[in-house]
């Protein structure tokens, strides 16, 4: 019985040994470690400064007292830069659609004050601008870069290319500052493109998309001489068909006006 088991036990480590010497792998060398530690490093590298998705939340004002709302993101790395400004009515709300973080300003006695930072995992969550949130040390020093950034950013771009502005201005064009406002009792996604007097020939791709209800307003400066259209999709998009409604042509008496996107 004893010589029985040595020798199952001998056949066993014998074919051990034997399977090993086959499907044996080779012991990694420093070289092979570096190579892999550097390929994990770029993958994270390239995770990090991927531009992240879009975040849809919502803000609420369940005070008496309407606020003015800034809403911005810019991206130092791509330049992309998403923001505008949004009157929120006493006991409104309005629904947000921009890439995230967002930075959710008021305003207040003449200055823009940070509410707070919403990110990709805040995506469907409500914020009260009644309420305060905590902010982080870290989320205002990142604010505070993107700015700093962003006014960099648009400082470059002036140098390079004219502003609407100063473009109207060579041509002896006022501009002109009037407000949209929506049409639906529920915020929902609207599509405003603005054709600029001076680009002939070709549509202008100037505008903006954003949700809008019958409580909530966009205000716009543009020269005398534009057309502004309701759009019925995002018209900046290639190859995209859409069909689009004239809903004002600017003229100096158009000043501080309200226009409805219906």
């Amino acid at each position: 019985m004893k010589r029985t088991i040595a020798f199952l036990t001998g056949s066993i480590q014998q074919e051990s040994i034997a399977f090993n010497s086959i499907f044996r792998l080779p012991k990694p060398t420093k070289s092979s470690v570096a190579v892999i530690c550097l390929a994990l490093l770029a993958i994270g590298a390239q995770t990090q400064t991927t531009e992240a998705g879009r975040v849809s939340f919502t803000v609420t004002n369940s005070s008496l007292k309407g606020k003015m709302l800034d809403f911005k993101h810019f991206n130092s790395q791509t330049k992309k830069r998403a923001a505008y400004g949004y009157g929120l009515n006493a006991l409104g709300s309005h629904a947000v659609n921009l890439p995230a973080p967002v930075r959710v300003y008021e305003e207040k006695n003449g200055k823009m004050e940070l509410l707070f930072v919403v990110r990709a995992k805040d995506d469907g969550k409500s914020f009260s601008v009644t309420k305060e949130y905590e902010i982080s040390r870290e989320d205002y020093l990142e604010a505070a870069n993107q700015e700093l950034n962003e006014q960099s950013d648009a400082l470059e771009e002036t140098n390079r290319n004219k502003t609407v502005e100063q473009t109207a201005k060579e041509k002896g064009l006022k501009m002109v500052t009037f407000r949209v406002g929506g049409t639906s009792f529920f915020p929902s996604m609207v599509h405003v493109r603005v054709q600029l007097p001076w680009d002939t020939g070709r549509k202008s791709p100037n505008g903006f998309s954003t949700s809008l209800s019958r409580f909530g307003e966009q205000k716009m400066s543009y020269p005398v001489g534009s057309k502004v259209y309701l759009c019925d999709g995002p018209y900046w998009k290639a190859n995209t068909n859409y069909k689009e409604k004239l809903i004002v042509t600017v003229d100096e008496e158009k000043e501080n006006y309200i226009y409805s996107l219906q």
